[in-house]
């Protein structure tokens, strides 16, 4: 059994339906921090698909307090992955980070100087007692909105990407 991180996005779908396409058991967790006008489009999204495929799901909606929003999501998603996972007696969460983000993170890193054991993303890491994958890090971002349009998967775009609100934005537009 496999725990999908699955935004509603074209990466987290992509590799949503590839890893229902392998077989074996999956579960599924969204998490809606409704922070933005098209947030519940993203988890009908994958509601639907996980009704359609008879997949099951979990889905969160924190409340965001303040602070650095990115860090805090993170932290909030992670703990719902883990908690999940224990729920369910799964061992491995698979996120649906790609070449872009990779690419985005090592940029990130060297922008700001860190000293880091491995830089960009590893496939494989550990957060606390559960194995993360990053099955797609040899696709692009844009090699997963082709897949999903040519097997018909449905996805949303998170406008919140589009703008250069957050660090991660600015150095994505940039590259």
């Amino acid at each position: 059994m496999k725990l999908i991180a699955c935004s509603g996005g074209p990466d987290s779908m992509a590799l949503l339906d590839m890893e229902r396409k392998t077989g074996g058991g999956l579960f599924v967790c969204h998490v809606n921090y409704r922070k933005r006008p098209t947030a519940d489009r993203d988890e009908a999204i994958v509601r639907q698909y996980c009704e359609t495929h008879g997949l099951g799901l979990a889905v969160l909606y924190p409340h965001y307090e303040g602070g650095n929003f990115q860090a805090w999501a993170r932290d909030v998603r992670y703990d719902f992955f883990w908690r999940q996972a224990h729920l369910q007696g799964i061992g491995k969460i698979l996120v649906a980070h790609q070449q872009d983000d990779l690419l985005e993170t090592y940029v990130f890193q060297r922008e700001r100087h860190m000293r880091c054991d491995w830089y960009g993303l590893r496939y494989r890491s550990r957060r606390q007692d559960l194995v993360i994958e990053r099955p797609l890090l040899g696709w692009t971002k844009a090699g997963l909105e082709a897949y999903c349009q040519e097997n018909g998967v449905a996805f949303g775009v998170d406008e919140s990407n589009l703008g250069d609100d957050y660090t991660r934005n600015r150095i994505r537009h940039g590259m």
